[in-house]
C-alpha cells in the first residue's frame, strides 16, 4: 500500500483514532527493535553463547565441604 494512500486514509480519521494509529505504529516499531537494543551492551559475557564449562563444575570446591 503506497504511503500517500495511507496518509490520505489517516487524515480522514477523527483525532482520537489518529492517536490510536500512532500508538499502534509506535508499538510495532518498538517490538521490531527490541532485539537490536538488547545486544548493544559491549561487555555481555554470554553474547556469543556459552563456550566453556569446566569438567569439575559440579564438584565441591576445597574448603567448602562443611557447607554442603
Amino acid at each position: 500500500m503506497p504511503f500517500e494512500l495511507v496518509k490520505e486514509m489517516f487524515e480522514t480519521l477523527p483525532v482520537e483514532k489518529q492517536s490510536e494509529v500512532v500508538d499502534f505504529v509506535l508499538f510495532l516499531y518498538t517490538e521490531n527493535n527490541k532485539n537490536k537494543e538488547k545486544s548493544k551492551f559491549p561487555f555481555d559475557v554470554f553474547s556469543g553463547g556459552l563456550n566453556y564449562i569446566a569438567e569439575d563444575f559440579d564438584e565441591t570446591p576445597e574448603g567448602f565441604e562443611d557447607y554442603i
